[in-house]
């Protein structure tokens, strides 16, 4: 088999089926690839609605379905993983609806350049409604990512989205899985971001591509709004502190907290000259930099946490299978 694709999923439902028949539609073969949904222990219904469409579509497609009670969108993939049999997993979010010749594209990719270590696609952005003009400066936060050709290639300094990317399955497996984002309200980890810090060490090749991509689905009521953003840049400055001590090595926390301070000083003074498109913008980069000093004293404080029950090994837990359907040729 050629792909086993990872679906994390938690309380989406609808969107959750919805991103699944867009998978089916694509018109890869179906005999050369399964669908793995973890479910990160849903509470709307997700189960029943999962094991309702595996009836309904029984023999029509590979798919395999479990839960996993453990927080955090890593351990739902990994224990997918841990059920895949293709030969490259790729990675989608239950929120994501794929383009046609997704499968198609990176299956292309990789035959012609069977070097590349990790391949990710465009994400494009799609709103429920008409979002409001200041959400295009920072849709990048929401997965949005487009390459600078049809096809770039870079041993380092390349980073991809893992709500659509590719990975062959042994390699995977090599590097430990990936590491985690936040478990349980806790940040962890740097997630893909370390994924590609691991391939850039090994000189292992990046792609990404823009001739195939998914579209992300967002709410405006949820993911427009200026908290949400902050949250984002929150998370972005504690991973970034989580690089700088983990990897990097860092002592002490050098300039964050300088320049937080700045950045609150001339949020204030965009604010008192009516200034307010600036002000959201340095708002956002002092709440990034608040994080990130706050992070770094904290992760100095602990031990390195690169080894937790998420490492992907042979000794990893994973659940059972809930449900499955194995593809009958007609």
């Amino acid at each position: 088999m050629t792909f086993s694709i990872i679906v994390a999923a938690y309380n989406r439902k609808d969107i959750l089926i919805e991103a699944i028949r867009k998978i089916m539609g694509t018109g890869f073969p179906k005999s050369e690839y399964e669908i793995i949904i973890g479910d990160n222990n849903s509470s709307d219904g997700t189960r029943e609605r999962v094991e309702e469409f595996t009836r309904e579509n029984s023999g029509k497609v590979n798919l395999k379905y479990l839960v996993e009670t453990r927080k955090g969108n890593v351990y739902a993939r990994h224990s997918a993983v841990k059920h895949a049999i293709g030969k490259y997993l790729v990675f989608c979010d239950d929120d994501c609806f794929v383009a046609d010749n997704w499968l198609t594209e990176i299956d292309r990719i990789f035959r012609l350049h069977p070097e590349i270590g990790l391949l990710g696609t465009r994400i494009e952005i799609q709103w429920d409604k008409s979002a409001p003009a200041w959400m295009q400066n920072y849709q990048y936060l929401l997965g949005e990512i487009r390459g600078e050709s049809p096809l770039v290639i870079k041993d380092s300094g390349l980073f991809v989205n893992s709500g659509s990317m590719a990975i062959p399955k042994e390699l995977f497996e090599k590097l430990g899985g990936t590491l985690p984002e936040q478990i349980g309200g806790k940040y962890v980890g740097d997630g893909e971001t370390g994924l590609c810090l691991k391939l850039h060490n090994l000189k292992k090749p990046i792609a990404l591509t823009n001739d195939t991509f998914v579209y992300h689905y967002q709410l405006v009521e949820k993911n427009a709004r200026i908290a949400d953003i902050r949250r984002r840049f929150e998370n972005n400055g504690i991973g970034e502190a989580y690089n700088e001590v983990y990897r990097q090595g860092v002592k002490a926390d050098a300039d964050a907290n300088k320049t937080k301070n700045q950045y609150l000083w001339v949020t204030i003074k965009d604010l008192l000259r009516l200034k307010r498109s600036r002000a959201r913008g340095n708002y956002f980069r002092y709440s990034f930099f608040k994080k990130k000093a706050e992070y770094i004293n904290k992760f100095l404080r602990e031990s390195n946490n690169s080894a937790g029950d998420w490492v992907l090994s042979d000794h990893y837990a994973a659940p059972d299978l809930v449900s499955s359907s194995i593809f009958v040729r007609q």
